[in-house]
């Protein structure tokens, strides 16, 4: 199995986990950090950069169709659009993941429908993390995902009740940006108070 990374001096440290490959295609600025929405909003990536980054990422995408199988892309965009127009060329089957700002910035975009449409129509099979994000990919796609939750086990759960007079605690598996949107998670969470969301 071989996994398409973008090129970032964390990659290239990083071990690839066991039994894969990894393959970089060049990055000029638009994943990491902020991630690829943010990055461009905030101009650290302009459209140039973004355009060449994405070329970057059709090519590599193209060269893995040549001999797998399978290609499984996560993010509707723009992972989604490389693996589908590589299952519309080269006819190799296509996985689609749908996580939730790809969902999200194709709802903000005028291309929205059509790019889901396209996307939904090229790819074999399409999962979504939630109810929630398989209806809202539907609304725009006219496919609704199958839903594969990523959700923690029953027995992983804590048995004991929290205690109504202790403190808050929430758990985040994510990388610590803006963008994440956890100062407005805890800011909204009822008797969390306002101290809770200022020291996110």
């Amino acid at each position: 199995m071989a996994l398409l990374v973008p090129d970032d001096v964390r990659a290239r440290r990083a071990a690839p986990p066991l039994g894969m490959q990894r393959e970089l295609f060049a990055n000029h600025g638009l994943f990491y950090g902020d991630g690829a929405l943010g990055n461009f909003r905030s101009g650290r990536c302009g459209h140039l950069r973004a355009a060449l980054t994405l070329t970057r990422m059709l090519g590599a995408t193209l060269r893995a169709s040549r001999r797998a199988p399978v290609l499984w892309s996560h993010w509707a965009v723009p992972a989604g659009v490389a693996g589908a127009l590589c299952r519309r060329w080269r006819g190799v089957r296509h996985v689609l993941s749908l996580h939730s700002g790809d969902v999200w910035w194709l709802e903000q975009s005028r291309a929205g429908p059509a790019i889901a449409h396209f996307v939904a129509r090229n790819s074999d099979a399409i999962l979504a993390p939630t109810d929630q994000l398989a209806e809202r990919f539907a609304a725009l796609s006219g496919r609704r995902p199958e839903v594969l939750s990523c959700g923690v086990l029953d027995l992983l759960r804590p048995r004991a009740p929290r205690d109504p007079g202790g403190p808050l605690r929430l758990g985040a598996m994510c990388r610590l940006a803006p963008g994440k949107g956890l100062r407005r998670l805890l800011a909204a969470w009822p008797g969390a108070g306002a101290g809770a969301g200022a020291g996110a």
